[in-house]
């Protein structure tokens, strides 16, 4: 979860071209993370702290409150 398109761009490239991951998703805000998480149960999440529409501290709270398998 990343605002800023070109470091989300670059970590989706990076990442996606790596034979450990499978899947990418990106989302720009806290909005479309939510939205995203709800369908795709991710094994790891990389987030910005500083979201236009929230936090990503208290979107990684979200993501615990609706997968209690989150930072465990």
């Amino acid at each position: 979860v990343e605002d800023e398109t070109v470091i989300r761009e670059k970590l989706t490239t990076v990442i996606s071209g790596s034979d450990i991951v499978e899947t990418v998703k990106a989302a720009s805000n806290c909005k479309d993370a939510l939205t995203t998480f709800s369908t795709f149960k991710p094994n790891a999440v990389l987030l910005d702290l500083g979201l236009p529409d929230g936090n990503g501290l208290d979107l990684l709270r979200h993501f615990k409150e609706r997968n209690g398998q989150v930072l465990k």
